[in-house]
């Protein structure tokens, strides 16, 4: 009897830990079906995270191509390099700016456009700085900063000229002359209609020519360039003039923009009134030409600068 005992306990015990078994085969198995959905999500978003910026780089390469493609862009490309090799390395640099170089220039443009300056809130030793960031961005990296010319937001000059209140309120003055005269302007495409190349009268004996690229966008915001290729090292440098001119009637008309618009006449009637002085000799006055020429369009064009750029990618 005491060794049936003995042999029932072993049975009573070997039975525990064999229905107990299951129940703990099941709570581990939960808790790695649990770590495998949680690895498997991780996994997912990380695969999503990277097809959306496989898309997106593949999207700004799409933009790029179609981008190099205009013909003022080739022409201002082929007029700052003559060797292919060259242009394809300044190409491929402009294309690798990223977006740490967007906020770089949003910080710059906050401490020196010209709506701050106007009111003082730069010190000298940081408007040093962020204006050379800018410098750089309208001539060595001409060609990022048309591509992404629909980033930039403008202002137009007159309005923040006669602002008098103090800067906090500027917000406010702006709005209300936004209604009237439009203060704000920022460009949809960077697509043209026209260019015109005016051939300057080299004035500096260390340059082999002088000239300036205009081109009026199909919104009809007029653009311009500056060319100078210098007699010593042969080099072109490229500046970005750093305002927009736009005319009241021809603001997205783009019919007159196309059939009536002569971007050619309208450089040559600036050109014209620069010889021009006012009685008192103190300021340039435009020609009788120049003076017809805008009336056809509404009157002088609105003069914009530029305040800030969208850092959205």
């Amino acid at each position: 009897m005491k060794k049936l005992k003995k042999w029932n306990k072993k049975m009573l015990v070997s039975s525990a830990l064999f229905v107990s078994l299951p129940f703990v085969l099941l709570s581990c198995s939960i808790s790695k079906n649990n770590d495998v959905k949680n690895i498997n999500k991780e996994l997912s978003e990380t695969l999503d995270q990277s097809n959306d910026k496989d898309e997106k780089k593949l999207s700004k390469n799409k933009e790029w191509e179609a981008f190099l493609k205009y013909e003022y862009i080739d022409l201002l490309l082929r007029l700052n390099y003559d060797d292919e090799k060259k242009r394809t390395n300044y190409i491929e640099e402009q294309k690798n700016l990223d977006s740490s170089y967007l906020k770089e220039i949003k910080e710059a443009l906050y401490y020196t456009n010209a709506v701050a300056l106007s009111h003082n809130v730069t010190e000298n030793v940081v408007y040093d700085n962020f204006s050379t960031k800018l410098d750089e961005l309208f001539s060595k990296n001409w060609l990022w900063f048309l591509f992404n010319l629909d980033r930039f937001t403008f202002i137009n000059y007159e309005v923040f000229n006669g602002f008098k209140g103090e800067f906090d309120h500027l917000n406010e003055d702006v709005e209300k002359s936004a209604l009237k005269l439009g203060a704000f302007n920022r460009p949809k495409t960077n697509q043209i209609y026209s260019y015109v190349i005016w051939n300057s009268k080299v004035l500096n004996k260390n340059n082999e020519w002088e000239r300036e690229v205009y081109f009026i966008t199909k919104e009809g915001i007029i653009l311009k360039a500056d060319l100078v290729k210098n007699n010593n090292d042969k080099k072109v440098k490229t500046t970005i003039f750093r305002y927009s001119h736009i005319y009241s009637d021809l603001f997205n008309n783009e019919r007159r923009i196309r059939d009536e618009f002569d971007l050619g006449r309208y450089v040559a009637s600036i050109k014209k009134g620069l010889g021009i002085l006012s009685e008192d000799g103190n300021k340039r006055e435009g020609s009788a030409e120049k003076i017809l020429f805008d009336e056809a369009y509404g009157g002088e064009p609105l003069r914009y600068t530029i305040i800030d750029i969208d850092t959205i990618e």
